[in-house]
């Protein structure tokens, strides 16, 4: 009855999405990880073609002949992965050297890769056999007087040698490593923004792309995390390190691994699938720039008088800011990042504030307050979301086993003990969180949400909702740099337990709770969002990649993730904070110039992404008003148009004209991703369906491109035409423009915006 009522208020108050909302909230309330039909696993693109397998007795190899490329297994080889080769265009390289499976054998973990384990692990053949196209060997691993078992099944499809990799049912395979390619010269390791947990491999000598990978959806794991030298790119390391940590009964789950290896010429069947359903408020929020407001409530309304802005919100629409989708940070009970998930009644500021001084006293907050706010968005013709957060569980402040009953609801690490995630170091009053159990999200939500909803009243308490950190974290643990911290409950009592999915499922979820209760649109924290596209209907579109550390400015626009796999199924706005996204991480104390915020729409623009403004807690410096103007009148139209439309062609452009990004990565392979370097890739062409183009030069130096769409269209433009440098919209000032260095564009409706 829960989830029927659900159903029919968001049909009541989204009647455009009538049919697609229904449908997508009861097949994520009945099936909680479904996926979109079609595409069940993240197996990259297949090539065409036949393969076949043979064994050659006199090597005692095992070749599988595929599509462009061949494998070869070596039972002689003994069972690490340095059995497996790869053979391209005339060059025979490891994928993953000294790779495997490790174990637990006399009482510690046995690694293929280690030195102890070169050097004392032994592998015996158990047995090895060809059938039906699929190769089958089991392993003996042994360490001492210790052993355990394993088996490898191994068959081609197109490119593409799939593994399915099993561990006796004693728990004892505890993971897999693929470790690095080898040789490592002249190979670089190509990081893909938007993708977080592997990279890909670029072998110079045959032009070959690699991509190594555990099969995500369907893994037994409690973690799997990026295995790379962040200190180089020609090292080799490219790939993943998959765990398996015993819960608090003692025991792990039994390890069963899909590994996709791929190895192919072009970049686009090697890179993984996405697997997601298209969100049901895509178009809502296509149209939507979002602000991100990070100060205490009140201040939207009237800050004080000594704040740049002291009137925030007549100051946005008088500037022309029409269609803004408010996310308001800092509202809940004990000021922002504390006692989640029991947030309400709203705070009322009678104490000092972590962030950006205080406004002990100031009695402006409150539930009148915050309704007084709600009422004041939605005037304006905004939309109006509260900080959500359903991860992390601020136990001193919020006893959930006195509203909810008794029971743990904090996740356990394998030894029994709490597992931490966020730690609030406010200066007054810092707080410890804990991992809220992914298994009791639904109750937990619904309760926490209940409340809000019933507090600020009316027949739709809210319009859209942001949930924190959900979609933002690896669902993995421990977590490699600490591990008092998970995202993974082990509490064997728990559904799930121990297992990466668990999580992965609960945090798809999520969404369709938010949507049941507030009826409206939701919006994700952005990193490794990747993993619930189409689950959430937007994201904070943090630009990051496997590597983490890197600015989002730094990171060259290597489309093909992105615009490919990822679009369509949710709205991304932003390419991250635009502190976080010129390097300053979360300081609100940088100053951001005009000429960064045009660099930070053209970075929009090229991946197809709606607008994103920061207002955070700086007080004697507002740049947001500026950035929310600039978003309207140039990044808006065109934005709205990309994220409904499918992407038709990828252009990379060099001195040579227009390429693939296989066929720029392979030209440019020292320099096109160091953006200091005149070779970065920074100079592209999308074209959508619905006939948008869209030039964006984000390189050093200027770039004259030629505009050759059909006549009648619509620009918005940010060029130099003999020598003037102009910021406009409407028709563009002549066929052929100069795009300024680092933010230039020209962007391409096939008609008026207003049409």
């Amino acid at each position: 009855m829960q989830d029927r009522e659900a159903i029919e208020r968001i049909a009541e108050q989204w009647p455009r999405n009538r049919i697609a909302g229904a449908l997508f909230l009861l097949r994520t309330l009945l099936v909680p990880d479904a996926g979109v039909l079609g595409q069940t696993s993240p197996m990259p693109d297949v090539i065409p073609g036949p393969t076949f397998v043979e064994y050659h007795a006199n090597t005692r190899e095992y070749v599988f002949h595929c599509a462009g490329v061949d494998y070869k297994y070596s039972i002689a080889g003994g069972g690490s992965f340095r059995a497996l080769t790869v053979l391209r265009n005339g060059e025979e390289f490891y994928p993953a050297l000294d790779g495997g499976v490790e174990a637990e054998l006399q009482g510690a973990i046995r690694q293929p890769w280690s030195a102890d384990g070169q050097r004392n692990l032994v592998y015996r053949l158990l047995d090895s056999s060809l059938a039906n196209g699929t190769v089958t060997v089991s392993w003996s691993m042994r360490y001492g007087n210790d052993s355990t078992r394993f088996t490898i099944g191994m068959r081609p499809e197109g490119q593409i040698l799939i593994l399915d990799i099993a561990g006796d049912e004693s728990g004892r395979t505890c993971g897999i490593g693929f470790a690095r390619s080898s040789p490592a010269e002249n190979t670089k390791v190509v990081h893909i923004p938007y993708l977080t947990l592997c990279s890909v491999l670029y072998r110079k000598s045959s032009g070959s792309f690699v991509s190594i990978f555990a099969d995500w959806e369907q893994t037994s794991a409690s973690s799997i995390t990026p295995w790379l030298d962040r200190q180089s790119t020609s090292s080799g390391y490219y790939s993943q390190r998959v765990e398996y940590e015993r819960t608090t009964a003692g025991r792990r789950n039994v390890l069963r691994e899909r590994v996709y290896l791929s190895v192919a010429g072009d970049l686009q069947y090697v890179l993984p699938n996405v697997v997601g359903p298209t969100a049901p408020f895509v178009k809502e929020l296509a149209g939507r720039i979002v602000l991100s407001y990070g100060r205490f409530f009140p201040w939207i309304l009237r800050a004080p008088p000594e704040d740049p802005t002291p009137r925030y919100l007549d100051g946005l629409t008088d500037a022309g800011v029409r269609d803004l989708a408010i996310i308001v940070k800092d509202w809940s009970r004990g000021q922002f990042d504390h006692n989640y998930p029991c947030t309400w009644p709203p705070d009322d500021y009678q104490r000092s504030a972590c962030w950006g001084g205080g406004v002990a006293g100031s009695g402006e907050g409150g539930v009148q307050g915050l309704r007084l706010l709600r009422d004041a968005v939605r005037s304006k013709g905004y939309f109006f979301a509260l900080h959500e957060n359903y991860t992390d569980y601020h136990a001193s402040g919020c006893a959930l086993a006195s509203v909810l009953g008794p029971g743990e609801y904090r996740g356990l690490l394998p030894d029994g003990r709490p597992a931490k995630t966020f730690f609030n170091d406010c200066r007054d009053h810092p707080s410890q969180a804990w991992l809220l159990k992914p298994s009791k999200i639904d109750r937990v939500a619904r309760w926490s949400m209940g409340e809000i909803a019933r507090g600020l009243g009316g027949t739709r308490p809210i319009d859209w909702s942001y949930l924190d950190v959900s979609s933002a974290v690896n669902p993995s643990g421990p977590v490699s740099w600490d591990r008092d911290r998970s995202y993974v409950d082990f509490d064997s009592a728990s559904p799930d337990a121990g297992k990466f999915t668990g999580t992965v499922k609960w945090y798809r979820y999520l969404p369709s709770i938010a949507r049941s209760v507030y009826g409206g649109p939701v919006q994700g924290e952005g990193t490794n969002h990747f993993l619930y596209a189409g689950y959430f209907d937007s994201f904070e579109g943090r630009l990051v990649t496997a590597a983490d550390g890197f600015a989002g400015e730094e990171v060259p626009l290597l489309l093909d993730f992105d615009l490919v796999k990822l679009h369509g199924r949710s709205v991304y706005h932003g390419v991250g904070h635009i502190q976080q996204f010129f390097g300053s991480g979360n300081s609100a104390h940088e100053r951001i110039s005009e000429d960064e915020i045009l660099e930070y729409i053209a970075t929009e623009l090229a991946f197809g992404h709606a607008g994103l403004v920061t207002k955070a807690v700086l007080r004697d410096y507002d740049h947001s008003t500026l950035h929310a103007s600039l978003e309207q009148r140039f990044g808006l139209p065109i934005e709205r148009m990309c994220d409904t439309s499918r992407v038709t062609s990828l252009g990379y452009f060099d001195a040579g004209g227009s390429c693939s990004a296989s066929e720029y990565i392979a030209r440019h392979v020292d320099g096109f991703d160091d953006f200091h370097s005149s070779e970065f890739m920074g100079k592209i062409k999308v074209v959508y369906a619905n006939g948008v183009e869209v030039f964006v030069n984000r390189t050093g130096q200027p770039w004259t491109v030629t505009l050759d769409t059909p006549s009648g269209g619509w620009y918005t433009y940010h060029v130099s035409v003999n020598g003037r440098l102009l910021l406009g919209t409407g028709a563009i000032p002549g066929a052929s423009v100069v795009l300024p260095a680092k933010n230039g564009w020209a962007a391409f409706l096939p008609h008026s915006p207003s049409q």
